[in-house]
């Protein structure tokens, strides 16, 4: 069955695709295979950039690669989201974030899942100033953003689920830490706010 929705849909379907009715998560999922000059292996990127970061976040779609979506969020990071009909935001926090993915990128009942977007001019947020960080947050919009889960739940292993996200928007925020790559020695950057957002201007409304 293949239904178009919003990024959002897909991230709070993840619980249908891991621990049901007791089925633990695979050790050893089976992420589709990529045709590059490294025979398939993936180069992760040092997390000295903002453009650094959301190729390592695409790629640790791509390779279902936990440890390294992981290291992209900062100790506060936290998913922002309106739930349909609503204008009152709501909030998944770093530790809730980390389950999705877990279950996402861990599960046998992801049969496939892909991602890709466009990057917007990263530049700095006068409106969000990071008590913590001591530094006003440089925001990002990703447009075209083109995500798709096809899976089973463990209730139905013969019913596909095809969930597609199409033309999405998602608007990040990162912030500068205060400790360096040690490849690099340049400082390292964290992603600390996603927020989901509708579909282009003047575009279709998903449910």
């Amino acid at each position: 069955m293949k239904r178009r929705t919003r990024f959002l849909a897909i991230i709070l379907a993840a619980p249908l695709f891991g621990m049901l009715a007791g089925c633990p998560f695979s050790t050893d999922p089976t992420p589709k295979d990529d045709d590059d000059d490294n025979g398939g292996e993936v180069i992760f990127l040092p997390r000295t950039s903002v453009e650094n970061l959301l190729e390592n976040l695409k790629q640790s779609y791509l390779k279902r690669d936990f440890d390294q979506y992981d290291s992209l969020l900062a100790p506060e990071f936290e998913f922002v989201y309106k739930p349909d009909e609503s204008t009152i935001e709501e909030f998944m926090d770093v530790e809730e974030e980390r389950k999705v993915h877990q279950r996402i990128f861990g599960t046998q009942y992801v049969q496939e899942l892909d991602l890709s977007f466009d990057v917007g001019i990263a530049e700095l947020d006068s409106t969000q100033y990071d008590t913590t960080y001591e530094q006003f947050r440089t925001t990002t919009l990703l447009t075209n953003v083109y995500l798709r889960l096809i899976g089973t739940t463990p209730d139905h292993p013969t019913v596909t689920e095809d969930l597609e996200v199409q033309d999405g928007r998602q608007q990040f925020w990162f912030v500068r830490t205060s400790y360096n790559d040690p490849t690099t020695n340049q400082p390292i950057w964290k992603i600390i706010r996603w927020e989901d957002l509708d579909t282009t201007e003047g575009g279709e409304r998903l449910p």
